[in-house]
């Protein structure tokens, strides 16, 4: 699935209120994940623990906006 990241970072910025640099590590992070699903839903939030220095709740929170968003932009209906 392709993103528009430009796209994605903004809406990531508005939601999760976090730096560009922030955003930036968060789109990597799932751009390195070649399905993005309930399988891999632990080493997204274990990178973003790692990379961000967060805990687990705050990287599930991530998590969850992150594909609320990427969902919501796939489904748009144009």
């Amino acid at each position: 699935m392709k993103r528009n990241k430009g796209k994605l970072i903004e809406n990531l910025k508005e939601k999760t209120h976090r730096t560009d640099e922030e955003c930036n590590i968060i789109y990597e992070i799932l751009q390195e994940q070649s399905i993005i699903g309930r399988k891999n839903k632990e080493i997204i939030k274990s990178k973003f623990m790692e990379k961000l220095n967060i805990e687990e709740s705050e990287a599930d929170e991530l998590y969850n906006i992150s594909m609320e968003t990427i969902l919501k932009d796939f489904f748009k209906i144009k």
